[in-house]
């Protein structure tokens, strides 16, 4: 579509209320998986961009921003939110 400009992203997400040292210890296991370097290997040969980023907050907000952005695509296309 001419003028649109889409990324593709991902993040990991628990329920709210998960115990904080359970989150601590998923972000540490994370951070260390995305530092190995066959992972770094594979994500590089795919032109993956990796951000160490545990901020729960900054990840909402990302997408909140992503979603106001997406807005007139979607809603050009006739695609209603589920």
């Amino acid at each position: 579509m001419q003028g649109a400009n889409l990324l593709g992203w991902s993040g990991i997400y628990v329920p709210t209320g998960t115990p904080a040292p359970a989150v601590a210890r998923l972000a540490e296991v994370t951070r260390a998986a995305l530092r190995d370097p066959d992972v770094v290997r594979l994500f590089d040969s795919t032109g993956t961009i990796l951000l160490d980023s545990t901020d729960g907050r900054a990840l909402a907000s990302m997408l909140d921003e992503e979603l106001l952005r997406m807005e007139p695509l979607i809603a050009s296309l006739g695609i209603g939110r589920g």
